[in-house]
C-alpha cells in the first residue's frame, strides 16, 4: 500500500491588522500560511466613543400652507440622530362663500336699510342697501287720558288740609291735589283758674294725734316737656286712631358752609337719610326730609313711627341718633364725615301725630317726584330769569325741599350758583328791573306729567311749605 500522507504543516499567525474604524466599534483580522485551517481570524476592536456632532439646519416644511412637519439630523456618538417639529408657513386660503340672506329692514316705513354678509377670503364681507319702503303715515289722533277718579278725603276735618285724585288711561298717569275748603278749627277754651286757697284759721289748734296717712296732692302736675315725652314713650308704639301716624320732628344744624351741599342737593339728601337711618338703627324709609335751609346747613326732618313692635319706636330712634351725634365724627360715612366734623347739634324736636295721607304726601315731596307750583310774589334776582329743567318747574319754589325758594336761571345771571341741575339762584320777594314775574299757572305735576288746572288748586307740597311756618320746635 502507498505510504500515508505527511501531517499538515501550520504556518505562524501574522500580526493583527489595523481596526476598521477610528472611533466606536470596528474589526481587525490576521492570517497564517501552511496547510491547516483556519487561515484567517477576525475580532472586534474599539478605540473609544466617537464625539456627538452638531445638528444640521432645519429642512423645508412638508406643506406649503396649513400644518406640516420639518426635520434635522446629526451624527457622531449621539443618542438621537434625527429631530422633527410641527410647522405652518401660512394658513390655507378659505374659499369665499356665497352671500347670505338679506336682513330685515331697520324700519317698517320711511328711510331704512338692510344688510347681508358672507365668509371666507373675500374682498368684502358685508354690504348694505336702502329699503324701498312707503312713507310713514303721521297719526293725527290724540291719545285720550282716562277720567279723573273721585277726590280722596281731606287730610284734616278743619283748618288747612288737602285732597288728591289720580287718573290713568293711554297717557302717563299723574296726580293732582287741591286745598280743601274747610272751616277754621275751633280754639280750645282756656283752662279754669285754680280755686283760691282757704283762709287761715283765726286760732289754730294742733291736730289730734292720729295715724299718719299719705294724701295725694289735689293740684294737677304740669305737662311733661317734649324731651320728657320722648323719653316716656320708651319703645312702645303709640296707639292712635285709624289713619293717623305718630312722628318725631327734628331740626338738625350742621355748622358747615351751605355751598358744600347746595351744588347737588339730591345727593346730599340721599347721603343724609342713609346716615341718619344707620345712626338711629332704623330703615331708611322712616326718615322723611321736610326741608334743607341755608344758615349753615339746617335740615328739618321727621322720624316716622315704627309699623311693628319689632322695630325701635321713633322716640327711641331719635335718642339713639342724638347719642351718635354726640359721638366721634369718624363714625359717619365718607360723604357725611367732612360735614359732621364741622360740628352738628339738635336745635329742636317735637312729637305729633298726623294723617297717613299727609305723611305719604311728604314722602312724595322728599322723593323729588313732585313738580312744585311757583310761588306768588317771589322773583328771581335782578337781571335774571327763571327757566325750567328736569324735575324743576320754571318759577320760584322750594324745589327739592331746599329753602328759601329758588329757581334755575338762564345764562348771564350774575347771582347764579353752579349745581347738578345747572345754574340756579335764590329768589327774593322784590322784583328787579329785569326780574321775572310770579307764575299764575298752577300746574301740579307728578312722575313727569303735568296738567294746567285752575288757580284755586295747589299741590300738597304747598300745604307742607305753609305748615312749616307753624313748625313747633322745643328749642
Amino acid at each position: 500500500p502507498p505510504p500515508p500522507p505527511p501531517p499538515p504543516t501550520c504556518g505562524t499567525w501574522s500580526s493583527w491588522a489595523s481596526c476598521s474604524a477610528t472611533c466606536g466599534g470596528g474589526t481587525q483580522s490576521r492570517s497564517r500560511g501552511g496547510s491547516c485551517s483556519p487561515y484567517t481570524q477576525s475580532q472586534s476592536c474599539s478605540t473609544g466613543s466617537c464625539p456627538c456632532n452638531s445638528r444640521t439646519s432645519w429642512g423645508s416644511c412638508s406643506t406649503t400652507c396649513g400644518s406640516g412637519t420639518r426635520s434635522r439630523s446629526r451624527d457622531g456618538g449621539c443618542s438621537s440622530f434625527t429631530e422633527t417639529e410641527a410647522c405652518q408657513d401660512r394658513a390655507c386660503a378659505t374659499p369665499c362663500s356665497a352671500w347670505g340672506q338679506w336682513s330685515a329692514c331697520s324700519a317698517t316705513c320711511g328711510s331704512a336699510t338692510r344688510s347681508r354678509s358672507r365668509t371666507g377670503d373675500c374682498t368684502s364681507s358685508s354690504e348694505s342697501e336702502s329699503c324701498n319702503l312707503a312713507a310713514c303715515v303721521v297719526s293725527t289722533t290724540t291719545k285720550a287720558c282716562a277720567t279723573w277718579q273721585a277726590w280722596g278725603p281731606c287730610t284734616a276735618s278743619c283748618g288747612d288740609a288737602t285732597r288728591m285724585r289720580t287718573r290713568g288711561g293711554d297717557c302717563t298717569p299723574f296726580v293732582e291735589s287741591e286745598m280743601c275748603d274747610n272751616r277754621a278749627c275751633p280754639v280750645p277754651a282756656p283752662p279754669p283758674p285754680p280755686p283760691p286757697p282757704p283762709p287761715p284759721s283765726a286760732s289754730p289748734s294742733p291736730p289730734p294725734a292720729t295715724e299718719a296717712k299719705t294724701v295725694a296732692p289735689t293740684t294737677t302736675a304740669p305737662p311733661a316737656t317734649t324731651e320728657e315725652q320722648v323719653i316716656a314713650l320708651s319703645n312702645a308704639v303709640p296707639t292712635l286712631a285709624p289713619g293717623r301716624t305718630s312722628v318725631v320732628e327734628v331740626r338738625l344744624k350742621i355748622n358747615a358752609e351751605f355751598s358744600a351741599v347746595s351744588s347737588d342737593i339730591d345727593a346730599f339728601k340721599l347721603s343724609f337719610k342713609a346716615g341718619m337711618a344707620e345712626a338711629a338703627g332704623i330703615a331708611e324709609e322712616r326718615i322723611v326730609i321736610r326741608s334743607v335751609t341755608e344758615g349753615s346747613i339746617v335740615v328739618d326732618f321727621m322720624v316716622v313711627e315704627a309699623a311693628t313692635a319689632d322695630e325701635p319706636a321713633a322716640s327711641v330712634a331719635v335718642l339713639q341718633l342724638e347719642s351718635a351725634i354726640q359721638g366721634p365724627a369718624s363714625s359717619w360715612s365718607s360723604t357725611l364725615k367732612p360735614l359732621m366734623q364741622k360740628g352738628v347739634s339738635v336745635e329742636g324736636k317735637a312729637i305729633r301725630d298726623m294723617s297717613d295721607s299727609l305723611v305719604q304726601s311728604m314722602r312724595l315731596q322728599d322723593a323729588g317726584t313732585v313738580y312744585l307750583t311757583p310761588k306768588d310774589n317771589m322773583f328771581p334776582p335782578s337781571g335774571c330769569s327763571c327757566i325750567k329743567g328736569p324735575g324743576i318747574t320754571a318759577g320760584c319754589a322750594e324745589h327739592k325741599s331746599l329753602t328759601p325758594a329758588w329757581c334755575l336761571v338762564a345764562a348771564g345771571c350774575s347771582a347764579a350758583k353752579e349745581g347738578s341741575h345747572g345754574q340756579w339762584a335764590f329768589c327774593t320777594s322784590e322784583s328787579g328791573p329785569s326780574g321775572g314775574s310770579p307764575s299764575n299757572d298752577v300746574r301740579p305735576v307728578l312722575n313727569g306729567c303735568h296738567s294746567a288746572v285752575p288757580r284755586g288748586l295747589a299741590l300738597v307740597v304747598l300745604y307742607l311749605a305753609a305748615s312749616l311756618t307753624r313748625y313747633v320746635l322745643d328749642v
